[in-house]
Order: structure tokens, then C-alpha cells, then sequence
């Protein structure tokens, strides 16, 4: 794979399903949320972006990942046309992910963008923006009126915290009755297995914990599924992914810093993903996770 080849791929996956997919929610948000939604998708998330996926959430993180490759092209490339394009094309990504109304990922892409914005001057500025044009949109907009896709709701809404809450709570339940090899591998193992342990803390009722098919935290999900004897790969996993990107980003050939460069963005598309993890079962969402491998 040489650098030539690498950069088409990339410019392949911003500017073309980068695109397709800011737009495809795009009309969500400006026309109809339900635009070519499957009718037995309808009632899952009806007010938020989707795109072509099943939900919002794969949707938010996907977008979520390209930003950063979007910022490494924006770095790499010296054409003054292929910036604006690119720049255009990460405020429309922000734009969906607001949009998405994911909130895992409106904390999630912020703190990942920090780390490649403290390492290439060059893509601060753009990094900056990004940040800003989120939080104005999530926080700023609301607060003085201009919400017109209902984020304020979105924001204080207590449902999803409660049930955050309660199924945490079932989650470390399970995890106590089983906790050297969990409850099997499985997409349905914690909403098959989870009635006889619902439980809650504080005075939020067990019953939160009824409708999430998930423990919503990547962490907790593997220690449902494989207990101890599966967490400890499972982190020994992160980490070494972790380190052989930095490895990768601080052993750079003289002379060649694009394999250094790339791998200090794909470590930000990384951090998104572990930031996303800690609310929701990022592990179920193949679309990220095949990117990720790919990447």
C-alpha cells in the first residue's frame, strides 16, 4: 500500500460516503426524519438523523470516526480548492452529528479531536471551529431559542438517564452472580438473561432497566458476556491497539511523516470510539468496528 493509494481510499471514504451520508441525513433533519426509513424502523429514534442505518447511534459514531480522517486529508492536502472542499465537508458531518442527537459522541469528538490538534498546528484552526459550531449548536442555540430539532429535550430528558442507571446496575448484578466467565457470547445474551437479576441504585425503580437490550458501556457489556476471563483480553486488546498507533505516530521514517500522521488520526478515530463506549455498546456496531479494522 503506498501513500498514492492510501490517500485515494481515504479521499473515497470522506468525500464519498463522507457525503452520501451527511446528505442522506441532511434531508432527515431539513425535510423528514422518516425519509427512506423502513417502516418497521420508524418508531426507533423518530426525531433524530439516521441516515441509511437502523438507528441514530451507528450513524453518530460513524460520522464520528470520519471527522478526524477528514482533518488528516485537510493536513495533507496543499491545494487551496481540496481545503475548502474538505472543510465543507467536516461542518457537514458536525452538522449531522448534531443532528443524530447521539450524545455520546458530542462528548466523544471533542475530546478526540484534542489530539491531533495539539500535534499539527496546521489543522487547529479547522479543529477549533468544529468544536465551536457543536457546542453552539448543542449548548448555545437551545438556551437562547433557536431549537429547531428539539436538542433541548434531547439534553435534559431524565428517561435515558434512568435508565443508564438501572441497567448499569442490573449489569454489575450479573456480573456478580457469574463474574469469572459471564453469561456466553452473544448480540441477545444480557436482554435474555437479565430478568432475574434487574436491579437499580439510589431510588430509581429496576423497572428503567426493562426496555435496553444492552448494558449501554462496552466495558460491562464484555463482563456480562465473558466475565474476567474475557475482560482482561478484552483490555489487554485496547491497549495494544493504543500503543502500537502511538508507536506507529512517534517512530516515523525520516522524511516520510505520512505513516506517522495517519496513525496519530486513526488514534483519534480510536479514542471517539472508546469515549462512545462508556454509553453505549459500541462493539455491536459493525459499521465502525469494520472501519476501524480497515483503518
Amino acid at each position: 500500500w503506498t501513500t498514492e493509494r492510501l490517500t485515494v481510499c481515504l479521499w473515497v471514504l470522506v468525500a464519498g460516503v463522507g457525503t452520501y451520508l451527511l446528505l442522506f441525513g441532511a434531508v432527515q433533519y431539513a425535510y423528514d426524519w422518516n425519509f427512506l426509513v423502513p417502516e418497521a424502523l420508524k418508531q426507533i429514534h423518530p426525531d433524530r438523523a439516521r441516515g441509511p442505518f437502523e438507528n441514530a447511534v451507528p450513524y453518530g459514531v460513524v460520522l464520528s470516526m470520519l471527522v478526524p480522517l477528514t482533518l488528516f486529508l485537510y493536513l495533507q492536502s496543499r491545494r487551496r480548492l481540496s481545503r475548502i472542499a474538505l472543510a465543507a465537508i467536516a461542518l457537514g458531518l458536525v452538522q449531522s452529528i448534531v443532528a443524530s442527537k447521539t450524545r455520546a459522541v458530542w462528548i466523544g469528538l471533542p475530546i478526540a479531536l484534542l489530539l491531533p490538534s495539539v500535534r499539527y498546528p496546521r489543522i487547529r484552526l479547522l479543529s477549533v471551529l468544529l468544536i465551536a459550531d457543536l457546542a453552539v449548536q448543542v449548548l448555545l442555540a437551545p438556551a437562547v431559542g433557536l431549537d429547531f430539532w428539539g436538542l433541548h429535550n434531547r439534553l435534559v430528558q431524565p428517561e435515558p438517564v434512568y435508565a443508564r442507571v438501572a441497567v448499569a446496575a442490573t449489569a454489575s448484578n450479573m456480573v456478580e452472580h457469574r463474574p469469572l466467565f459471564g453469561f456466553g457470547f452473544g448480540m441477545f445474551t444480557f436482554q435474555e438473561d437479565k430478568a432475574d437479576y434487574y436491579n437499580s441504585w439510589g431510588n430509581m425503580s429496576p423497572e428503567w432497566a426493562v426496555y435496553p437490550n444492552n448494558p449501554h458501556n462496552d466495558l460491562l457489556n464484555v463482563l456480562v458476556l465473558m466475565g474476567v476471563c474475557g475482560v482482561l483480553p478484552y483490555l489487554a486488546i485496547l491497549w495494544t491497539s493504543w500503543r502500537l498507533l502511538w508507536k506507529k505516530y512517534a517512530g516515523a521514517p525520516q522524511g516520510d511523516p505520512f505513516p506517522s500522521e495517519l496513525a496519530s488520526f486513526v488514534q483519534a478515530v480510536f479514542l471517539a470510539l472508546i469515549i462512545a463506549g462508556l454509553f453505549h455498546s459500541v462493539m455491536y456496531v459493525s459499521f465502525a468496528q469494520v472501519l476501524f479494522f480497515f483503518l
